[in-house]
């Protein structure tokens, strides 16, 4: 099973499917959002005060249960919630937190959008976060909060999967710009 898993992971990022699928879900459905301007740059906490303003709201199958939202989209319901309304309906879950804050935040900090991906014991589950880092460390920032110091992203990575499930088996890791492009995807450092 974790072999196999670890081969449909790979050939799911590698192949591009899962930022083409995402790019087409914002074409159909986010593509309204594209003028609404980014903030930013932010530093890591300017950025957890506004995530922290949000409600997560689940993926449906809409988005095929894991869809890549706009940052634009996130920036929205930020400006929204910022204005004294309520939430705008929509998905708005790990991966929409993760890719805004990997859009706004100040490059000197490098930031990417990082996807983990593990076998819990009730099977195949992962979250998505920024990454980000400095001279010292690496972090990460997203829905779950905002990190402490890790010396290396596969440190950092187990640690994301203990966080969901300390028996879990991690299966792999994908790290891609904020543009979706594919930097990393790892299974066999696992």
């Amino acid at each position: 099973m974790i072999f196999f898993a670890k081969i449909v992971y790979w050939l799911i990022h590698k192949s591009r499917i899962y930022s083409t699928w995402s790019k087409l879900y914002r074409l159909f459905y986010h593509r309204k959002y594209r003028k609404v301007k980014l903030g930013g740059p932010f530093e890591p906490d300017e950025i957890l005060k506004k995530i922290k303003t949000l409600r997560w709201s689940s993926d449906t199958a809409k988005e095929l249960w894991d869809a890549i939202g706009s940052p634009h989209w996130t920036q929205y319901c930020i400006n929204m919630v910022a204005h004294g309304n309520p939430q705008p309906k929509g998905a708005l879950d790990c991966d929409e937190f993760a890719i805004w804050c990997a859009s706004v935040m100040s490059l000197s900090h490098r930031p990417k959008f990082l996807n983990v991906f593990w076998r819990g014991s009730n099977g195949l589950d992962g979250h998505n976060i920024c990454l980000y880092s400095d001279m010292d460390g690496f972090y990460h920032i997203g829905n779950w909060g905002k990190s402490n110091k890790f010396f290396s992203v596969e440190t950092l990575v187990k640690s994301i999967v203990r966080l969901a499930e300390e028996k879990a088996i991690l299966i792999g890791f994908s790290i891609y710009t904020y543009d979706l492009k594919l930097k990393e995807c790892h299974t066999n450092k696992v």
